[in-house]
């Protein structure tokens, strides 16, 4: 039934290079975006994730070389170029959440449908859900809701 519905709020700070310390020392969902070269707007989201650190987590990330081809190389289609390191540099925007963190990252997902998440971009296992995002969420919908598959 899509009137029983659980809701979260995200609120989401910041842009921050990789490798940034300090600035998402929390438990949260957590965004990772190409940056426009010409100015300091995202240009792409690439990756949403979840941690209960999340500065460990992007950390992780970094030392992951599987990870960061993916990120840098793997996440286009055939509609756009692959991400070229002297031109876009990686950054992240983050938000605190403690509850529920894998159902709303899945949610994020199955909304958003970034080129580097593989789970959750076309089924849903959880309960219906409804996300409100507000702070820096350029290329983030602020309102949506994500119904259980079937």
């Amino acid at each position: 039934m899509k009137d029983n519905m659980g809701e979260y709020n995200l609120v989401f700070d910041g842009y921050w290079k990789l490798g940034k310390t300090g600035v998402a020392d929390y438990p949260g969902i957590y965004c990772i975006y190409s940056l426009s070269p010409d100015a300091f707007v995202t240009s792409r989201l690439l990756y949403i994730g979840e941690s209960k650190n999340v500065e460990s987590r992007i950390a992780d990330h970094m030392n992951n070389e599987d990870m960061m081809y993916s990120l840098i190389y793997d996440a286009h289609d055939e509609n756009s170029e692959p991400i070229s390191p002297s031109k876009d540099t990686l950054h992240f925007s983050a938000s605190e959440i403690t509850d529920n963190r894998d159902q709303v990252e899945a949610a994020m997902i199955n909304a958003h449908k970034p080129p580097s998440n593989t789970d959750y971009v076309n089924n849903f296992p959880f309960e219906n859900t409804k996300v409100v995002v507000q702070g820096k969420i350029h290329r983030l919908m602020p309102l949506f809701s994500v119904f259980k598959s079937p």
